[in-house]
């Protein structure tokens, strides 16, 4: 409220307008600006019957006082909030049955001390913040890409019948083997995950040399069934809410290799996730979900 002649005129009217203007205070204004806006009020209603000119512009000193004071409050109110929120990311566990998360002891602690002394981060404390969070995110995002490609692995599985596995072997986020129905015991399907980009080729069982033209012919075929497994697998892969681009590149044909190869199972082939029960339901369309880029078949 803003004083007027008539207000500061009625000393009734003078208490109710000192009243309003505290009664606007943060509660978690701070107790020194409190005390100043308290004594300006003081200040006015003293003054009012004598001076109410004065009074007023007590009554304007104020006002200037709760607004400074509301001010810093919700700035620190927000400030904690964001604290908190980044805190409680940076310190929750991992998911069930994946690696254990990094430490930030060096964002953390600084979040802590805020929290607890209202001590303010240094702009170097609070971009540590941020790029500790950023590292956090990208890790629990390649997980959720992970166990959503196994996943749809599994699926595809499920529904066109034939073996999957999933391994981890070094070097590669995550890589994937499955026989559709059909294909085996020579050929299969394996698609590797490294840095958010996944990759698919048509395998065959056995090392490098020449292949006759039988086999190569029968290469030829299965890669071009390829093609329709990796619509299936994009098609499973949206149903789970990971949105994949699909891109085809022409290459050299089937590789050699051996389902499985090189890396610990990491995958239950009948659950499809990483040691847990999957997903229950399907995700929610509108859900901003991570977008990759997939490049697709490595063979002709």
């Amino acid at each position: 409220p803003r004083p007027t002649a008539d207000a500061t005129a009625d000393p009734e009217a003078v208490r109710a307008l000192g009243a309003d203007i505290l009664a606007a205070l943060d509660p978690a204004a701070a107790s020194a600006t409190v005390e100043l806006a308290v004594g300006a009020v003081g200040r006015a209603v003293g003054r009012a019957a004598l001076d109410p000119a004065r009074a007023r512009r007590h009554f304007v000193e104020a006002r200037k006082f709760v607004q400074d004071a509301n001010r810093t409050a919700r700035r620190r109110r927000a400030d904690e909030e964001w604290a908190a929120a980044q805190l409680d990311f940076l310190t929750r566990r991992a998911p069930e049955d994946t690696e254990a998360l990094d430490e930030a002891p060096d964002a953390v602690g600084p979040l802590r001390r805020l929290l607890a002394e209202g001590v303010p981060l240094s702009p170097g404390e609070r971009r540590t913040v941020e790029l500790r969070v950023s590292e956090r995110m990208a890790h629990l995002e390649a997980l959720y890409v992970q166990a959503q490609c196994a996943h749809a692995l599994s699926e595809l599985a499920e529904r066109f019948g034939g073996p999957a596995d999933a391994s981890r072997p070094e070097g590669q986020d995550l890589r994937l083997d499955w026989t559709p129905d059909g294909w085996g015991p020579d050929h299969w399907l394996r698609a590797t995950l490294v840095g958010g980009t996944l990759r698919f080729a048509t395998m065959y069982r056995g090392g490098p040399g020449e292949r006759g033209p039988r086999e190569r012919a029968l290469d030829d075929a299965r890669c071009a069934e390829a093609q329709e497994r990796l619509a299936e697998f994009t098609a499973v892969a949206r149903e789970l809410g990971l949105t994949v681009d699909l891109r085809i590149e022409q290459t050299e044909g089937a590789r050699p290799g051996l389902p499985g190869e090189h890396g610990a199972v990491v995958l239950d082939p009948v659950r499809g996730t990483f040691g847990g029960q999957p997903p229950q339901g399907k995700p929610d369309r509108e859900q901003s979900v991570p977008r990759y880029r997939t490049v697709g078949d490595e063979r002709r």
